[in-house]
């Protein structure tokens, strides 16, 4: 395989490359949707979805990756956040701790400092 170092500082890496890719897998296989379904409902051809998961020189446009995601049915955050097995028990335990006072909140994370 082929590794093209990045073109500066701020062009993406092989390895960010292939992690986009391969969340794009997971949430599409999450979904229950082929590679092929994935990419005729975006209205892509039928291997559009496959080439990105196979490839790190093929990722979409950024109009095209919202595509992606709506279609299985997640949110940008939800794509990007750093553990996507443990997103909606986290944001359950996120909107309980938005609700406390801030003395409440302060207690909360003195308690859990040492953990």
């Amino acid at each position: 395989m082929n590794t093209t170092p990045p073109k500066n500082e701020y062009s993406m890496t092989d390895e960010e490359r292939k992690n986009i890719a391969f969340k794009i897998g997971t949430f599409r296989q999450k979904a229950n949707l082929s590679a092929r379904s994935l990419s005729l409902m975006i209205e892509k051809a039928d291997g559009y979805i496959n080439r990105i998961e196979t490839t790190t020189e093929h990722l979409p446009s950024m109009e095209t990756f919202i595509m992606i995601i709506k279609a299985c049915g997640i949110t940008p955050e939800q794509f990007f956040y750093h553990d996507p097995n443990t997103y909606e028990e986290d944001m359950q335990i996120l909107k309980f701790f938005k609700k406390l006072t801030p003395e409440k909140r302060q207690h909360l994370i003195e308690l859990f400092k040492d953990c």
